[in-house]
């Protein structure tokens, strides 16, 4: 009854049940998912027919998995786009991202935390934040430079004529 939906959705799902070859699933006309909890298939399907409304975080994650393995990538970006960071809760979604190893989230935690920093809003637990995190975020911070940003060195002050001018 969903498989059209799917197909329009997903690339695997499209490849199943459109395959020239004769996959189980296009001969049956249905495919089981057993690596995912019925609730997380059910939300998928529910976004496809735009009903979905989804508040806990564990279940956004369980369905961003879902739509990777999947190939539904419109799903994905509305999943991180819709993603409510406040600097109440970023670090500690920052850190399940980081366990998740879900990288379009933590860029959206990275770049909430450069909006924090440059507006001085404190950012409660920052001293939770992962230290993997840290390291990363603080990469980034300064590899993101633009070459025109970054000063040249100066040819034409020696140490010591610097040494000099403040004698």
């Amino acid at each position: 009854a969903h498989k059209s939906v799917l197909i329009e959705s997903s690339t695997v799902f499209a490849a199943m049940f459109e395959s020239e070859y004769k996959w189980k699933e296009k001969e049956e006309n249905k495919y089981e998912i057993q690596d995912f909890p019925y609730k997380t298939v059910q939300n998928a399907i529910e976004y496809c027919y735009e009903l979905i409304n989804i508040d806990k975080l564990e279940e956004i994650i369980l369905l961003f998995k879902f739509a990777d393995k999947y190939d539904m990538k419109e799903l994905k970006d509305d999943l991180v786009e819709s993603l409510a960071l406040t600097p109440l809760n970023l670090v500690e979604y920052s850190n399940l991202f980081f366990q998740n190893n879900l990288e379009e989230f933590l860029e959206k935690c990275y770049i909430y935390f450069l909006h924090c920093k440059s507006f001085s809003i404190p950012i409660k637990d920052l001293e939770l934040l992962n230290v993997e995190i840290k390291n990363t975020f603080v990469m980034k911070m300064f590899s993101n430079v633009p070459d025109d940003k970054i000063p040249e060195p100066s040819d034409h002050t020696t140490d010591q004529e610097w040494n000099n001018h403040f004698s």
